[in-house]
Parts: C-alpha cells; sequence; structure tokens
C-alpha cells in the first residue's frame, strides 16, 4: 500500500510538472502587443542620415511607402562582418563595409564607394553600446546612441537614443541621454527556426501612439536565406538609419553570441 502511494505521488509529481511546462511554453510564444502592431511608419519624412555626396546630393533615403530591405552577408570578407543591402526588387543601396585586422570595431555606409554613415562600437564599456555617425565638418558626428535596454536582460532588448542635434564623437556622453527615440524589442510569438526577429517601435509624434515602424527577421514571406536578413521599413522612415539600426542589433545580439561561442571554442582547442 506505501509504495502505491508512493508510485501515485511521484506520478501527479510528474504531471504538475508537465502542466507546468505546457502552460510556460503556452505563454513564452504569445505574441506581444508590439508584436501585433502593423508596420506603419510615420506620418511626417524624418530624415536622419543626410546624403552629401554626389551620387545622391539634395536627396534622401525616406519613401512614402513602405518597403522591405535585404541585408546579406558577403561571402568573402576580411572581417567577416561586411554585408550588401539591397530591396526586394534587386534594386542596390548601400555596402556596409567594416575594418579587419583593427583594435576598433567601425563599419562604413558606402553609395557608389563613398561613405554617408558609419557605425561604431564602444568598447571598454559595461553597457554593451555602438554609435551611428556621419562625417560633419571634418569631423565624426554622433546620429545616435544605440544600448542594451538593460544591463541584464532575459530578452534581446535595446534603446535607441537620437542627438538632435548631432554631437562630436569626442564629446558623446551616455549621461543624459532622455527618452529613447526607438525601442527595438525581442519578438515574443513563436519564432520557429528565425531567432533573430525584432520589432522596432516609437511614439508618434502627432497622436503620441505607440506605433511600429519597422521589423527585422531572418525569413521573409516563408522564404530563409542564409546570412541574410531582412528589414521591413514602414513609410517616411529613413532607410539608412534604419539599415544601420538593425545592422548594430544583428552585431550586438546575434554576432556578439557568435563570438562568445568562437572565443570560447578557442580557448578550449588551447587547453
Amino acid at each position: 500500500m506505501a509504495d502505491k502511494r508512493v508510485l501515485v505521488g511521484c506520478i501527479a509529481v510528474v504531471v504538475l510538472v508537465v502542466a507546468a511546462l505546457v502552460v510556460a511554453i503556452y505563454f513564452s510564444v504569445q505574441p506581444s502587443d508590439e508584436d501585433l502592431l502593423p508596420i506603419t511608419g510615420l506620418s511626417q519624412p524624418k530624415t536622419l542620415i543626410p546624403c552629401d555626396v554626389i551620387p545622391c546630393r539634395g536627396k534622401n533615403f525616406t519613401l512614402n511607402h513602405g518597403t522591405t530591405m535585404v541585408l546579406r552577408d558577403d561571402w568573402f570578407s576580411w572581417s567577416a562582418k561586411d554585408q550588401s543591402v539591397f530591396d526586394v526588387m534587386g534594386k542596390k543601396w548601400f555596402d556596409i563595409d567594416c575594418t579587419a585586422f583593427s583594435t576598433t570595431d567601425s563599419c562604413d555606409m558606402k553609395l557608389d564607394g563613398q561613405t554617408i554613415a558609419s557605425y561604431l562600437e564602444k568598447f571598454w564599456t559595461t553597457h554593451d553600446t555602438r554609435y551611428i555617425t556621419i562625417p560633419k565638418n571634418g569631423k565624426v558626428h554622433v546620429v545616435a546612441t544605440v544600448m542594451k535596454a538593460a544591463y541584464m536582460q532575459w530578452d534581446n532588448n535595446a534603446h535607441v537614443y537620437l542627438h538632435e542635434p548631432t554631437v562630436s564623437y569626442d564629446d558623446v556622453s551616455s549621461n543624459g541621454l532622455g527618452d529613447p527615440y526607438i525601442e527595438v524589442l525581442e519578438y515574443d510569438g513563436f519564432k520557429g527556426w528565425d531567432d533573430s526577429r525584432y520589432n522596432y517601435v516609437t511614439k508618434d509624434p502627432d497622436t503620441n501612439k505607440r506605433i511600429k515602424i519597422a521589423e527585422s527577421s531572418r525569413s521573409w514571406r516563408d522564404s530563409y536565406v542564409q546570412d541574410t536578413y531582412y528589414l521591413t521599413v514602414g513609410r517616411n522612415v529613413d532607410l539608412a538609419f534604419m539599415t544601420l539600426v538593425q545592422y548594430a542589433v544583428k552585431d550586438m545580439f546575434d554576432d556578439g553570441d557568435k563570438r562568445k561561442k568562437r572565443s570560447i571554442v578557442e580557448e578550449t582547442a588551447k587547453i
């Protein structure tokens, strides 16, 4: 009789554990409010990366309709971080060229071979930080700071802070940044094989409501291409700026995890 009671108790514990796991999994794949928001974009164009080089002088990188950008890792790259940027119609927009064999992690966004903006990673900091910069008056000026949302966090979330006006890279600081312009929120719903899906949410300046201006993922319309990211951007949103924001998120979370794993493997191999 005692053995039977023990067996029944064990079965009850197993059932409770399985039920708890089912409930946890169910809630872990439920989409958040931001996941369900449509990608609308902005009511008015907002240019953040000016185009002062000859191929596009006087133009900007905002469209009056939404579009999807394709960011594809170059198959051969000394830095292993270069990308080519197209739209889904096949039009070439940018190249992202990164430094190799350097103590600084920087990448240039180029249009027809000319740099229009750059991406810099800040080293020796306890709070993972990146900068989006532009050349201005012969100096490097910071347009935005991209930081992890918290020092310690479960989800891969980040905040994008604008510097309006831009500030010299030598003088940039994380103090007094105010509220983030964009919240980068990892997708909460079921991702399947797509473990690199993010929402880009901001406040509409006219209505003050939360709106989604972009979404990035490793797949598009049920298609998946290795080493490729898809960035769907709403209307009136600066495509160059959002491309660099997505690159920062990719480098901060996806590539960062890869680098950690690679360094662990390398260190293990030395033992």
